[in-house]
């Protein structure tokens, strides 16, 4: 969950001849080391840019995108950048770079380009971006609820009731919609201490809910500041709505954030800190909180998911790319793919018959990313879902038998600065269904 961050506004720019040497002729994106210098580039980049120096905040982004040479932002940033410096010709190379990655589709509105747009070469990046606008749908309704200022990141699935889970950012709250789409309060509004309800899953055999809940700056509204930067794990009994234990992480003046979570047929719960690069852990036989795993190279991580044998282990790095980690090593690596798409912004994922089901609203789109026998490469993408106004920051899904079940409207960004929402731009909950 990213409460402030739109996928077509810039927050990252980059430029030099070898970077768009990388770019137009292509070289490998799998760069699988120093990968903690690419947050670093981009950080130094961004302060650069905020003094108006455009030269050393292209050299920084530059140096970032010889790690992650397929990263749409920093690509479209690039593009924004040599066009205020007046470089037309490395601005429409980027800014055709970065469409055609799925990014940068709302250029035709960016007052960056307002020299190019009377020019031939633009004309070709508007051709370029009515082509990314088709839709693609392959998905249909699953069902929708009516409470508008839910705000729901995450839905869950009880196999043995045939009810489904939403969780609360706005609210703090959990809901239940049983198999006749009655929806009831499962965990009232800040129960048990419960607060911005972000990752949920049901262990079914168990019959346990598992909820990730964490405080940001300023969010959720009326949370004492002190809270600032807490998270924590909670488990609830299915049956009975009754809190089992919870698993609070919180260091004064540290944020951290569980977001995702996954559970192994054993039961022991695995969850990311998208703050801290970490994975930490719920052993069933020990119940208690531990530290799992820990990089600077590991950044944003959201979703996470286990291969079928529960050897590797994936996340999503929101803001970079797809990770692997060796179980038994705890070895990470970089997922590779061809640099004609990019894993950048994907929330949820989900294992399934060797592929990754993503959740990719970084680019507004639901995927699906067909893996080679070992998982360490993606061998191609199928877009499941692209281009449906429906689709306003999907987030979240859940595995029902052979169909995907996903958040399609998390309203993350129809938020004011107080933290309130913005009512008039409100829609009903909606939940859509995909079959694979």
């Amino acid at each position: 969950m990213k409460t402030s961050q739109d996928p077509n506004i810039c927050f990252m720019k980059y430029y030099t001849l070898i970077g768009m040497i990388l770019l137009i002729v292509g070289c490998s994106p799998f760069i699988n080391k120093h990968l903690k210098n690419f947050d670093i580039e981009i950080k130094k980049g961004e302060v650069a840019e905020k003094a108006g120096d455009y030269n050393e905040a292209i050299a920084h982004y530059s140096e970032a995108l010889k790690v992650i040479p397929t990263h749409p932002p920093t690509v479209y940033n690039i593009a924004r950048l040599n066009a205020l410096s007046g470089n037309d010709e490395y601005a429409i190379n980027y800014l055709m770079n970065s469409i055609s990655l799925g990014y940068g589709l709302a250029a035709v509105n960016d007052t960056a380009f307002v020299s190019l747009k009377d020019t031939i070469r633009f004309s070709k990046v508007l051709s370029k971006i009515d082509e990314m606008k088709k839709t693609i749908h392959k998905s249909e309704l699953g069902f929708t609820y009516d409470e508008k200022d839910l705000a729901p990141e995450s839905v869950a699935y009880d196999p043995v009731e045939e009810a489904f889970y939403l969780g609360s950012l706005y609210k703090c709250k959990i809901v239940r919609i049983d198999k006749e789409g009655n929806a009831t309060d499962f965990i009232t509004e800040k129960q048990n201490g419960l607060r911005m309800v972000i990752g949920i899953k049901v262990d079914a055999e168990r019959r346990v809910l598992w909820t990730c809940n964490a405080v940001g700056r300023g969010f959720p509204p009326g949370i004492e500041e002190k809270e600032t930067g807490w998270t924590a794990l909670f488990k609830f009994d299915l049956t009975t709505g009754k809190l089992i234990n919870k698993y609070i992480l919180h260091e004064e003046g540290v944020m951290h954030q569980f977001n995702d979570l996954t559970i192994t047929k054993s039961g022991d719960v695995y969850t990311t800190n998208y703050l801290e690069g970490a994975i930490y852990r719920v052993l069933n036989d020990k119940d208690e909180l531990e530290l799992f795993y820990k990089s600077e190279e590991l950044i944003s991580p959201n979703g996470i998911t286990f291969s079928d044998n529960e050897n590797t282990i994936f996340v999503s790095g929101w803001k970079t790319f797809l990770y692997k980690i060796d179980f038994n090593t705890r070895k990470l690596s970089l997922v590779e793919h061809p640099d004609s798409f990019s894993t950048y912004g994907i929330d949820g994922i989900y294992y399934y018959k060797n592929s990754l089901l993503a959740v990719q609203d970084g680019l507004m789109i639901i995927a699906r990313y067909y893996l080679n026998e070992d998982g360490s490469e993606i061998e191609r993408r199928e877009i499941i879902e692209a281009n449906n106004p429906v689709l306003d920051v999907p987030t979240t899904g859940v595995l029902v038998d052979d169909q995907l079940y996903y958040v399609a409207n998390c309203p993350s960004f129809h938020f004011h600065e107080d933290g309130s929402l913005v009512p008039d731009e409100l829609n009903d909950v909606t939940i859509l269904k995909t079959k694979l």
